[in-house]
């Protein structure tokens, strides 16, 4: 393209990023995408020397998803699962017993047992030295 001397001209282009798979965002997707800078290119009349000059960078940002969302339904529906299955756990495995049933069962338990022992030892060891 040739302009003539003292005119000016606008080159721009459409940049279209909207739709992007979780892959192609970056590291850092709150800082935008680096578009690098334009390159103008000015050539003499007689074609024997050029200038180049560069426009700066733009960074685009572009609405970001929530990253941390799936770890978010992840951690709700396993809490919602762990929830419904303690509790239906809970009903079916849970029995119900009287104060006297409770009683001789805690009494059963192999600690008590050996406690017990233990004590009808001690007492009839004090009846001997009596």
């Amino acid at each position: 393209m040739t302009i003539p001397a003292r005119y000016s001209a606008t080159l721009g282009y459409d940049f279209d990023k909207s739709m992007l798979y979780l892959a192609e965002y970056p590291p850092d997707a709150n800082h935008g995408f680096s578009i690098p800078p334009g390159v103008l290119t000015v050539v003499d009349s007689n074609g024997t020397h050029t200038m180049s000059t560069r426009t700066t960078a733009l960074i685009l940002s572009l609405p970001t998803p929530d990253f941390s969302m799936p770890y978010n339904v992840i951690i709700l529906t396993s809490t919602v699962i762990a929830l419904a299955f303690g509790s239906v756990f809970s009903l079916l495995l849970k029995r119900v017993l009287s104060q006297e049933q409770a009683d001789y069962l805690s009494s059963q338990t192999p600690l008590k047992k050996l406690l017990a022992k233990f004590k009808r030892k001690k007492v009839t060891k004090e009846k001997k030295n009596q």
